[in-house]
């Protein structure tokens, strides 16, 4: 999609929001807007990576396939280019 097929696409969806859920979604893109600086990890999401790349120097790392899978069925919506 280009830009322009972007915006289209958020304003058909945004429009379709009842008003609760349209001012909680205003309220988190306005926050999202709003941030300043880099991304700070969580120490669970800390944790998990670290994991992660002790798991790969052993070899026991997954496939992007593998990986891939996985989020399918974590999240059904989910879809990959």
């Amino acid at each position: 999609m280009n830009t322009a097929e972007l915006k289209l696409e958020l304003f058909r969806r945004i429009d379709k929001l009842e008003e609760a859920a349209l001012e909680a979604f205003y309220h988190k893109v306005l926050a999202l807007l709003q941030e300043e600086g880099v991304y700070e990890l969580s120490v669970s999401e800390r944790r998990a990576i670290d994991a992660a790349l002790e798991a790969s120097e052993r070899e026991e790392g997954y496939s992007s396939q593998d990986v891939k899978e996985e989020a399918q069925k974590r999240f059904p919506k989910l879809r990959f280019k």
